[in-house]
């Protein structure tokens, strides 16, 4: 293991605490990183030495009715003393991009992470601003051992920053829109995975991150998509992932729940009536406008469905999108019903896919209609980021998303089960067919049905789900 010496950060003292003492002079990114630079400074090694410069790789999003409208990129470095990428990146961005008229979400590729001044002024800087909302991607912790530079961290992620550690995906990332790499595809240097594991564990104790994540092995058997269960047989569950998000994509919460086994004389709470205790928990502000993304192993039973009409329906400030692995009882009419009552509440009901898919559509095209206006940011892990330098609107791959944010994956890349598109492309024929308007029969009065729960939801649901 490299030790990690006492570094300068661009002219500063050794081991100084960084920061600026007087407002930086305006200095002008650059467009590109070479090969060479990035994979030094960007290496994840977990105690480092001789990387004295920080790089600061930017994109800042400007937002129309909440959608990205424009995009600006570049790179920052650290500049002689005063200057940090961070405060070089601030001064910038105030004298040349920054209007009070306009939502901006802007997303930080770090070398390293922020010092304690710099997490400072930046936290001041959305105190002042805030119409802005910063994304951070780190790919070293700096001094993550000392309490001054872990209390920077938590002030960012309290003052609506989401800090996060860079991941392959990251890497891969940055390598294609920052770095000049003469078409070159980009090679994850030894241990990248391994190093990624400790720092976000460092970074989870340092935040407070209490979310369990799930095993590797219970998110392929849950979530796998597969007509019948593999060998070795196992029993399927339901698992519910959801993210709670406002309008520009940024993250306030996200958690994970199954169904809770019930004590004696007390009824089985499922997964989906335990989110909707969660989210009602929050007290959200009914002056703002939230979007939810649920992934779920089986979609909603009529009883549930009708859970999610009465709480969306109490809400009009929320968008809710439900991406199911799996279609419970599919063939059952009242479980039909209560897909097509999701719908009919403007609930965005679709199938969870490994290929891309524009994700303000719900399955055959039907627009989510609740914030219509409103296309949702999208990119890894679904933080707001662009995937297309153009600026055009990313495609989601759910099944890589959920992996992402809720498995405890040791940076792995998400990898496909044999014939996982030919099942979600299935499922979600047979979805559509469920939620085209020629079945819907008798939709008024489904409402009675789903609470006469005949046949019994209970009954039909206490062997796999």
């Amino acid at each position: 293991m490299e030790p990690q010496h006492p570094r300068q950060r661009a002219g500063m003292g050794l081991a100084s605490k960084g920061g600026c003492s007087q407002r930086p002079r305006i200095r002008h990114p650059v467009e590109w990183l070479d090969r060479q630079t990035f994979s030094f400074h960007f290496r994840n090694l977990r105690f480092a030495s001789g990387r004295n410069y920080t790089y600061l790789c930017y994109q800042v999003e400007r937002l129309k009715h909440c959608s990205p409208d424009s995009s600006d990129w570049g790179v920052f470095q650290n500049w002689v003393y005063p200057c940090h990428a961070e405060l070089c990146f601030l001064s910038w961005f105030r004298a040349k991009k920054l209007s009070s008229y306009e939502q901006y979400h802007i997303t930080w590729f770090l070398s390293w992470s922020p010092c304690l001044s710099c997490a400072e002024q930046v936290v001041a800087f959305l105190k002042e601003n805030r119409n802005v909302r910063l994304s951070i991607f780190a790919a070293r912790l700096y001094y993550f051992w000392k309490p001054d530079y872990q209390h920077g961290l938590r002030m960012l992620r309290h003052q609506r920053a989401w800090v996060r550690i860079m991941s392959f995906r990251d890497f891969k990332y940055c390598w294609k829109n920052f770095v000049y790499n003469q078409g070159m595809p980009f090679k994850p240097w030894k241990k990248l995975h391994k190093n990624y594991q400790f720092l976000v564990a460092k970074l989870h104790e340092i935040l407070g991150n209490t979310m369990n994540l799930l095993k590797t092995n219970i998110f392929r058997q849950q979530f796998g998509n597969q007509p019948r269960v593999p060998q070795p047989c196992y029993r399927r569950k339901t698992y519910l992932c959801y993210q709670l998000k406002q309008l520009d994509g940024f993250t306030l919460d996200k958690g994970c729940f199954q169904n809770k086994v019930p004590k004696p004389l007390q009824k089985q709470r499922h997964a989906e009536t335990r989110f909707i205790d969660k989210i009602t928990s929050l007290n959200l502000d009914p002056n703002q406008r939230y979007r939810i993304i649920c992934y779920v192993t089986w979609s909603p039973c009529p009883a549930c469905a009708g859970e999610l009409v009465d709480f969306i329906n109490g809400q009009d400030n929320l968008s809710l999108q439900i991406f199911a692995s799996r279609l419970y009882f599919h063939w059952v009419r009242v479980f039909q019903r209560g897909l097509q009552q999701l719908q009919a509440a403007q609930v965005s009901v679709a199938v969870m896919t490994r290929s891309g898919r524009k994700r303000d559509r719900a399955v055959g095209g039907r627009e989510d209609l609740r914030f219509q206006e409103r296309k949702p940011l999208s990119g890894s892990g679904g933080e707001g980021r662009l995937d297309r330098k153009d600026g055009g609107p990313a495609e989601t791959q759910e099944f890589e998303d959920c992996w992402e944010e809720f498995v405890d994956n040791q940076g792995m890349p998400f990898e496909s089960w044999d014939k996982l598109e030919q099942y979600s492309e299935s499922i979600s024929r047979r979805l559509q067919r469920i939620l085209s308007p020629s079945n819907w029969n008798n939709l008024e009065d489904s409402f009675r049905d789903l609470r006469l729960g005949s046949p019994s939801p209970s009954s039909l649901r206490s062997d796999s789900r």
